[in-house]
C-alpha cells in the first residue's frame, strides 16, 4: 500500500517544526469571471467559502493579523507559507505578481507561498519568476482543474481547456514548484 504523505507531516519534515498557512486576499479576479473567458465564474465558483475575511488593503497588515491569530492559538509558532487562495492568483502582470509575492516573502517568519490559480492565467515569465523565488523560498502553484474530461469542463463553465492545463503543467515540471 502507498504512504500518503500529508502536506502538515511534509512541513513538519522539512523544517523541523509546525508550519502554518495564512490565507490573504491579493484582490485577484478572474478570467471566467470578468468576461475575458466567460462571465459568472465556474458552476461551484464560491470565493467566500475560501475564508480570506480579513480583507485589509494591504497585503502584510493581512500577514501580521494572521500572524498574530495562530500565535495565540499554536503558541511558539514561528514559520508561515502565505496562501494566495481564492480566485486566480496568478491573473495580474508579473510586475504586480512581483511586488505582491516579495511583499509576502519579505514579512518576518515567511518561508514560502502557495497560490492558487487556473492553468490559463500563467506564462512562461509568471513561471520563470516563480522558479527563481523557489530556488529560496518553499513555492507551490496549485492549478484548479476541475476535471479531465473536456465535455465537463464546459457544463462547469470553467472557460480553459484540458490542453491549457497541459501547457502549464509542462512549463511547470521540474522547476521547483511543487
Amino acid at each position: 500500500m502507498a504512504a500518503i504523505n500529508l502536506y502538515n507531516r511534509y512541513m513538519l519534515k522539512t523544517y523541523g517544526e509546525r508550519v502554518q498557512k495564512i490565507s490573504v486576499d491579493g484582490g485577484f479576479t478572474c478570467p471566467n469571471r470578468d468576461g475575458s473567458r466567460g462571465v459568472g465564474g465556474c458552476t461551484f465558483c464560491n470565493n467566500d467559502s475560501y475564508g480570506t475575511t480579513n480583507k485589509m488593503p494591504e497585503i502584510k497588515d493581512q500577514i501580521i493579523a494572521g500572524k498574530t491569530f495562530y500565535q495565540k492559538k499554536f503558541p511558539g509558532l514561528n514559520k508561515f507559507i502565505i496562501y494566495f487562495q481564492s480566485y486566480s492568483n496568478t491573473y495580474k502582470p508579473l510586475i504586480e505578481l512581483e511586488k505582491m509575492y516579495m511583499e509576502a516573502l519579505n514579512t518576518e517568519g515567511v518561508i514560502g507561498l502557495a497560490i492558487g490559480t487556473r492553468p490559463d492565467c500563467v506564462d512562461k515569465e509568471k513561471i520563470q519568476f516563480l522558479e527563481q523565488l523557489a530556488k529560496s523560498y518553499d513555492i507551490t502553484i496549485e492549478y484548479g482543474v476541475e476535471s479531465l474530461i473536456e465535455s465537463t469542463l464546459v457544463k462547469i463553465n470553467r472557460g480553459h481547456t484540458i490542453r491549457e492545463f497541459e501547457q502549464a503543467m509542462s512549463m511547470t515540471y521540474g522547476r521547483g514548484l511543487f
